[in-house]
């Protein structure tokens, strides 16, 4: 069953803190890099971290048709 309209909406989301790190930044006021209570990684260190594809198909770029719509 596909989206004919194209208004139709999913999303999934993955919770990435460690258990009572994002609790110990509320407690904090922290905001950002400036937050003493969280260790900070640069850019290309956090870009290293991946998880593997476990299904072989196109994740970026634009799509020719609605997922579920044949053309």
């Amino acid at each position: 069953m596909g989206d004919n309209t194209g208004y139709g909406q999913h999303g999934d989301y993955i919770f990435g803190w460690k258990e009572g790190v994002l609790q110990k930044a509320m407690e904090a006021g922290c905001f950002g890099a400036s937050c003493s209570a969280l260790k900070t990684q640069d850019f290309g260190t956090a870009n290293k971290c991946a998880v593997p594809d476990t299904v072989r198909e196109p994740v970026e770029g634009w799509l020719k048709t609605l997922p579920g719509m044949s053309m």
